[in-house]
């Protein structure tokens, strides 16, 4: 056993994770007012109202009570609704964000992997909204890992979808193509027609950019077709926004009015409707309507300042600037440029961010080379280490198994002993019943005899004091308590003071152990009165006065 234990130290910085358990996990079934700084009144407002407008008020008035030290799985449940709240409500993408690290962190401490894994995707499509490209990258291969080894194929296929996209906006199309084509064969794998309808509008979107006009038309009535049979209206909306622009590039005016005219009928969220908004002014200047093109990016505007839309609000500026610029309005074309600039970007920035974004990607690959050297060299290191295993385990198994055995024998041994004990201490206590009886029926007798009124009184009171032992109501609990005969302290005792009652002995007993008058009122059923009763009686016969020295302490020294 002992060197089992050291190979598996000695061999612990070489397993994989999956070999551990799962690690800690927090009280989650306690109740919620054991957390500290927990409001009950206001989490059961947040529950009842998850679905109403109040909900994310009194959801983030309890999370400003509660102790921010609570690793409780609910905490981080309602840190992931205010998120939500901040991402599909607020559009407020940096406060969603500081919300999901909250819950990322209690996630990871009770080891939800797959919870971790969602939240860092999550966390992912933020900074994509953010254009914070490397940031985008560092979350979604992470969460990818973790998928992969959870077999979660849903969320394999988002991570593909989501690395895809960046790599599309980071101008590394066959990056962006093989992720696609990834996400799509996954798609069509699981008839999950939501994700085919993405996948079609990725092929599209590629092949336009690679000015393939043809599958790019072929691709988008294909995707237009699949969500009006779906009856999917909040993604046909959304498709419709989408190739607007395709559309614009190669020329089909028509077409592109036809998208703008469909998608008002079906987009409902606030981001779509700004976007909606600034590509009508899109193309009511591609169409040389100047004030009407105005029009509308003000509207978008209107939209877009009520979240974190930095970058739209930024191109509804430049095409402000510009169109109020041919109008001569200076002074509406300043303020246009004015606001462009107050935004914290500049054109450096996406550069920059591009960079980071290249870096990154160049790292992912470096650490994805090394990982697999090292799983190769962990496979065979563990494979060893598993043969050597297999064999100190089964040596330990027949020792274990012998000394099991040695154990058992050496079990029935003490048991059977026991039992000798007990039959033996079964006869002793049958004869003393049996004499007992015949001390009662002697001095019964003997008290007929005695015409003396005293004497008498005093025989039928021993006669009681001799029954009384035999009432097991009494004493049914106390036959661990019954004194050994042989032992020094009981034949000390009967020595010095010979005319005390078996009651009177047992009571010694119980005292000489330090037991309470509470607990040997439990032990013997009879009331805290009659002990403290039998307790005077008893230090009157053993000749004790005063307060001097107590019971426990005058009998010690029969030990």
């Amino acid at each position: 056993m002992y060197r089992l234990l050291l190979a598996i130290v000695i061999l612990l910085p070489f397993m994989p994770p999956a070999c551990f358990g799962k690690g800690r996990k927090a009280d989650t079934l306690s109740p919620i007012s054991s957390i500290k700084g927990a409001d009950i009144i206001l989490y059961d407002l947040y529950r009842q109202n998850k679905g109403e407008e109040d909900g994310p008020a009194y959801a983030m008035m309890f999370l400003d009570r509660v102790d921010t030290t609570s690793m409780d799985l609910r905490i981080a449940e309602i840190w992931d609704y205010v998120a939500d709240y901040y991402e599909k409500e607020e559009y407020r993408f940096t406060d969603a964000i500081k919300a999901l690290e909250k819950s990322l962190k209690i996630y990871g401490y009770n080891s939800e992997t797959l919870k971790y894994g969602r939240t860092e995707y999550r966390l992912a499509t933020l900074y994509m909204k953010k254009e914070l490209y490397h940031r985008t990258l560092d979350y979604v291969m992470r969460a990818s890992k973790i998928f992969s080894d959870e077999q979660d194929i849903p969320g394999l296929l988002d991570c593909y979808n989501l690395l895809g996209v960046v790599y599309y906006v980071c101008r590394e199309y066959e990056e962006s193509g093989a992720y696609f084509d990834k996400y799509a064969e996954g798609a069509r794998k699981l008839n999950d027609t939501s994700r085919i309808v993405a996948a079609i509008n990725n092929s599209a979107l590629l092949s336009n950019t690679l000015k393939d006009t043809v599958k790019t038309s072929k691709l988008i009535q294909e995707s237009i077709n699949l969500c009006s049979q779906q009856k999917d209206t909040v993604r046909l909306g959304k498709v419709y926004l989408n190739v607007f622009e395709t559309y614009i590039s190669m020329g089909d005016i028509e077409k592109a009015e036809e998208c703008l005219e469909m998608a008002k009928r079906y987009i409902t969220s606030r981001e779509d409707i700004g976007t909606y908004y600034m590509k009508s002014g899109i193309f009511e200047a591609y169409r040389s309507n100047r004030e009407e093109a105005i029009t509308m990016l003000n509207k978008a505007l209107e939209y877009f300042d009520k979240g974190e839309l930095d970058k739209k609000k930024q191109f509804c500026l430049r095409q402000l600037h510009r169109l109020y610029a041919e109008g001569e309005d200076w002074e509406n074309a300043y303020k246009s440029l004015d606001r462009f600039y107050m935004i914290d970007m500049n054109d450096n920035s996406e550069e920059m961010l591009l960079e980071l974004f290249h870096y990154q990607s160049e790292m992912e690959i470096q650490a994805s080379i090394e990982q697999a050297h090292q799983r190769q060299n962990r496979q065979r290191l563990i494979f060893v280490s598993g043969m050597w295993l297999l064999l100190l385990a089964a040596f330990s198994l027949v020792m274990t198994i012998k000394r099991k055995r040695l154990e058992i024998k050496q079990r029935e041994t003490e048991l059977a002993s026991q039992e000798e004990i007990l039959e033996m201490k079964k006869l002793k206590q049958y004869h003393i019943d049996r004499i007992t009886e015949e001390v009662i029926n002697r001095l019964t007798t003997l008290r007929k005899e005695i015409k003396e009124a005293t004497i008498r009184s005093r025989i039928n009171q021993i006669c009681k004091d001799i029954a009384s032992t035999k009432n097991e109501e009494h004493w049914k609990e106390v036959s661990q308590y019954i004194p050994e005969y042989s032992g020094s302290f009981y034949q000390n005792l009967i020595k010095a003071f010979p005319n005390l009652t078996i009651n009177e002995r047992r009571l010694c007993t119980l005292l000489n152990r330090n037991l309470t008058t509470k607990e040997i009122s439990e032990i013997t059923k009879q009331s805290l009165q009659s002990i403290n009763t039998a307790r005077g009686r008893l230090r009157g016969k053993l000749g004790i006065t005063g307060n001097d020295i107590s019971l426990q302490e005058f009998l010690s020294k029969f030990n």
